[in-house]
């Protein structure tokens, strides 16, 4: 039997092995359950943060009518008055309105611009390469031995991939199958 605790409790390393093929079956169960562990998480984080969305945006809403009150108050009752001062609370300073600029026809604008000779100053064009264009064509080219300058190919170490059964409802198993006790692995240091 593996003994879990000290395989996630130590660092492992590249050339360290299980004695047997036959134990990547427990390790995978692991992997299994930390998995789920990490789904729990997840969702639990999202639950999470939808509610405390919803709580600040609530709780933006009223600061938003709050400040509305003061500068209604303040235009009804002080007009004259652009600030007012509460020792040791706060300041209130009510400001003019800003400007704001919307394009509504795009088209008239840049036309427009470009009569002045001003276009440039205010259309930027940027260039990228797509990555997954450049990679068939450089492919083209490695494949006829051609090396395209300024690139650089490189192979990635090699890795797994792990599937997991979905569980077969009623199933009746003769392998034994140790529970994993989640709170352990926690507190384990990986």
């Amino acid at each position: 039997m593996i003994d879990y605790k000290e395989i996630l409790g130590s660092a492992l390393t590249k050339e360290q092995t299980l004695s047997s093929i036959y134990d990547i079956e427990e390790i995978l169960l692991i992997i299994q359950e930390i998995n789920r562990k990490i789904d729990y998480y997840k969702d639990y984080k999202r639950n999470k943060v939808q509610t405390l969305d919803t709580k600040i945006s609530h709780l933006t809403a009223k600061v938003d009518s709050l400040r509305g009150l003061i500068l209604t108050t303040m235009q009804t009752i002080a007009p004259k008055e652009k600030t007012l001062d509460f020792p040791d609370v706060g300041k209130v300073v009510r400001k003019k309105g800003k400007e704001s600029l919307t394009i509504d026809d795009e088209e008239s604008v840049l036309k427009y611009l470009d009569q002045k000779g001003r276009k440039s100053e205010v259309v930027k064009v940027v260039q990228s390469i797509d990555k997954r264009e450049l990679n068939t064509i450089l492919n083209e080219y490695q494949k006829s031995g051609e090396r395209v300058p300024g690139t650089i190919f490189s192979t990635g170490e090699e890795s797994i991939a792990i599937t997991f059964e979905k569980p077969k409802e009623q199933v009746q198993e003769s392998v034994e199958v140790r529970e994993v006790n989640l709170e352990e692995l926690d507190a384990l240091l990986v």
